[in-house]
């Protein structure tokens, strides 16, 4: 552009023209560059939080105490640690090292789901182990996700059928065998595969009727917790006790 025939204003004015028009043209170029390489404003480090469902995202830096996990807010998954993210529509990103607890670990992404049972239970099925399991949601805010290992149905039945059996042997009452005709002895339990689990010594001179009912119960019991939960088991016969001795204030079991 020749601008020496020019008057000094119209001079300047059009240098000042060309200079707004070539910084446009450099920032729509930067911008465009800056677009392209999401480069412009680096937005890694903000949190986006769902607030109709805060549990939505990504959770990292787990801190274990006994049954109980405290995971922080993230804004993407780690790259060195474990991490998840929680998908709209149930979907669901393990960020994990497998079992490996030597280092160097190499973390990878593991692809699951979960759902909500309730107002407070994620429940996650993944394809590797532990394949399925859940977590109680104990604390959820914007920064913070504190859950416990929420218990199966099928564990709180065991958790019953233990504490059932523990009643029997206390039910007992004092087991120090003096006379041999004082004691008897009784099956109790299912196996899955059939038959009785075990035998129990008792004291006759107990509410033998009582006690007898209750192993009966607990017997039924057991079952129908094999038939429910499909249970496997042994399948050998137990050899049964012909009779019960006292040997040195102790109820010992004879076959013949």
């Amino acid at each position: 552009m020749i601008l020496r025939n020019l008057p000094k204003d119209k001079k300047k004015c059009n240098s000042l023209k060309t200079m707004r028009l070539i910084k446009k043209v450099l920032f729509a170029v930067v911008m465009l560059f800056c677009f392209m390489n999401m480069k412009c404003e680096s937005n890694d480090d903000e949190l986006i939080i769902d607030t109709d469902n805060l549990l939505l995202g990504y959770w990292e830096a787990p801190e274990y105490d006994a049954d109980k996990i405290t995971f922080r807010r993230a804004s993407k998954l780690p790259e060195e640690g474990f991490g998840l993210q929680f998908k709209p529509k149930g979907g669901l990103v393990e960020h994990a090292s497998g079992w490996g607890v030597t280092p160097p670990l190499t973390f990878a992404d593991r692809n699951g789901k979960w759902e909500m049972i309730g107002t407070n239970v994620i429940a996650v099925t993944q394809a590797h182990f532990p394949n399925n399991y859940t977590w109680e949601i104990e604390a959820l805010t914007t920064t913070e996700l504190v859950v416990t290992r929420a218990v199966t149905p099928q564990e709180k039945e065991h958790r019953a059928l233990l504490e059932a059996f523990k009643t029997l042997e206390e039910n007992r009452g004092e087991m120090t065998c003096e006379v041999t005709s004082e004691w008897g002895v009784t099956t109790y339990g299912n196996k899955a595969c059939g038959g009785p689990q075990g035998v129990l010594v008792y004291p006759k001179t107990i509410d033998t009727t009582a006690f007898l009912n209750a192993v009966q119960a607990y017997t039924k019991t057991e079952q129908a917790y094999n038939e429910k939960w499909g249970v496997f088991s042994t399948c050998e016969v137990l050899a049964l006790p012909t009779s019960v001795v006292c040997i040195e204030g102790v109820p010992v079991l004879q076959f013949e």
